[in-house]
C-alpha cells in the first residue's frame, strides 16, 4: 500500500500551517515548502520535511518545473495544496505534466479562469440573477470617462485578477479605494500601465462580510462551512484577521450553490458576500478558487477541510454532514496587531475610535476563540512568524 503524502506550498501562510497540522494528525506524511526558510511553517514540528522552491513571481516556468521534480522525488503521486493564487495559478497551466507525479483537484481550464477573473465572475453572476455590488466594467478610454462620472465616491477600483504575469513576471494587484475622481483616475492608469488590462470600477458597501466555504465535486456542494468577519488586516477592508463561525446563511447559500453548480466546480473554493448596508441585500465580491487564509477557523468548527480534500484528491469517498461549531473564532494575532496599528495611525479616517479598538484587540471577548497561529502544541510558528515578517521588511 502506497504511502500517504501530501506537499503543501506557501509556508508562510497560516492556512498552510493549518494544513500541515492537520494531516499530520492523520498519518500522511506532509513536505512543506515556501520561498523562503524563514516562513513559519516550515519550522512546525508536524512538516515531515521542509523545501525551499524558486519564487512563482520571479520566474513561473522555473517554479513549476521544481515542484515537478520534487513530486517526482517523493513518488506515490502527492496530494498538492496551493494556498495562493501565485503558487496556484501556473501550476494550474501545467496541469498535465503536474497530474503526472501528483494530485491536484482541478476545474476544466476554461471554467477554472471565470472563477479567477473579477470581471469574469461578476458577469456570470449577473447573468444567473446573483446580485453584485454597481460594477463598471472598463474597456475603453471612452468607458472610463463615462464611469468617473457615474460612480459615487469613494469606489473601489480592483483589476481582474489577483495574481498575474506580464512578461515572466508576477504582479500581485489588490482592491484600492478612490475618495473622489481624480484618484480613481490615477489608481486606473497606474493598474493599466503594470497590467496592461482595464480594471473594475465599483460601488463601496459598508455592510457585513461573509465568507462561504466548501469542497465541491462537479459543482454539487460537498461539505459546507460558513464564517462573518468580524475584523480585517485593514480597516478598509482585506484580509480577515478575526473573524466568528456561523450557521448558514440561506440567501447566500442559494448564491453560492448557484454559482458553483453552473461551474461544475471541483474541489476547494470561497464565496464572498457584503452587505450593500448593515443588514442589506448580500452582493457577491469574488469567488476564491482554492483553500483560504482563515482555514484554521473551520478546523476549529469541526470541519477538517484538508483531510477532506486529501480524501477528495484520491478518490476516496467523503463521509460529511452539514454541522459544523458555532459559534467559534479565530484570530490571527499578527494580523490582528497590524490592524490595531492601522487605527491608531488613521483614527476616524477609518470609522473605528482608536480607545474602542485598542479595548478590542486586548480583550477580544469572542466565544471558543482559537489562533491561527499560536498553540501551545506547536510552539516555533509563532516565533518564526515574527522572524519572518521582520525579514520581508527589511
Amino acid at each position: 500500500m502506497n504511502e500517504a503524502k501530501a506537499l503543501v506550498l506557501d509556508g508562510h501562510l497560516p492556512s498552510a500551517l493549518a494544513c500541515v497540522r492537520s494531516l499530520s494528525k492523520h498519518s500522511i506524511k506532509v513536505t512543506c515548502g515556501a520561498e523562503r526558510k524563514s516562513a513559519m511553517a516550515l519550522h512546525s514540528k508536524f512538516a515531515s520535511e521542509v523545501w525551499a522552491y524558486p519564487s512563482p513571481l520571479e520566474d513561473a516556468d522555473r517554479y513549476v518545473q521544481a515542484v515537478i521534480k520534487k513530486l517526482s522525488t517523493m513518488g506515490d503521486r502527492p496530494v498538492i495544496y496551493c494556498l495562493s493564487d501565485n503558487t496556484l495559478l501556473p501550476l494550474a497551466k501545467h496541469r498535465d505534466q503536474v497530474e503526472a507525479v501528483g494530485r491536484l483537484v482541478l476545474t476544466e481550464e476554461n471554467i477554472f479562469n471565470v472563477a479567477f477573473d473579477k470581471a469574469l465572475t461578476l458577469k456570470m453572476a449577473e447573468r444567473l440573477g446573483v446580485s453584485i455590488p454597481q460594477t463598471f466594467f472598463i474597456e475603453s478610454q471612452e468607458d472610463l470617462e463615462s464611469a468617473l462620472g457615474q460612480v459615487a465616491y469613494p469606489c473601489i477600483i480592483k483589476p481582474h485578477q489577483s495574481c498575474l504575469w506580464v512578461s515572466g513576471k508576477g504582479i500581485r494587484g489588490k482592491a484600492e479605494v478612490a475618495d473622489n475622481r481624480e484618484q480613481a483616475k490615477e489608481i486606473v492608469d497606474q493598474i493599466k500601465n503594470k497590467t496592461n488590462i482595464w480594471p473594475l470600477l465599483q460601488e463601496k458597501l459598508t455592510g457585513q462580510e461573509y465568507g462561504l466555504f466548501g469542497l465541491w465535486q462537479n459543482g454539487e456542494w460537498k461539505v459546507k462551512f460558513a464564517h462573518k468577519r468580524l475584523r480585517s488586516l485593514d480597516p478598509m477592508g482585506g484580509a480577515s484577521c478575526l473573524r466568528q463561525s456561523i450557521a448558514m446563511p440561506q440567501d447566500m447559500a442559494d448564491y453560492a450553490a448557484k454559482l458553483m453548480s453552473e461551474l461544475k466546480w471541483q474541489g476547494p473554493a470561497m464565496v464572498e458576500f457584503k452587505l450593500d448596508k448593515p443588514n442589506g441585500t448580500p452582493k457577491l465580491m469574488e469567488i476564491n478558487g482554492r483553500f483560504w487564509g482563515s482555514l484554521a477557523l473551520a478546523i476549529a468548527s469541526n470541519v477538517d477541510f484538508p483531510y477532506l480534500a486529501y480524501l477528495q484528491a484520491c478518490g476516496q469517498p467523503i463521509e460529511v454532514s452539514d454541522q459544523y461549531k458555532v459559534p467559534v473564532a479565530a484570530r490571527s494575532f499578527l494580523a490582528d496587531f497590524a490592524n490595531l496599528l492601522n487605527v491608531m495611525k488613521f483614527g476616524t479616517k477609518v470609522g473605528v475610535s482608536r480607545l474602542s479598538a485598542l479595548r478590542s484587540f486586548a480583550f477580544p471577548n469572542q466565544p471558543n476563540l482559537v489562533y491561527d497561529v499560536e498553540s501551545w502544541e506547536d510552539l516555533k510558528p509563532a516565533f518564526w512568524q515574527v522572524i519572518d515578517a521582520v525579514a520581508r521588511k527589511i
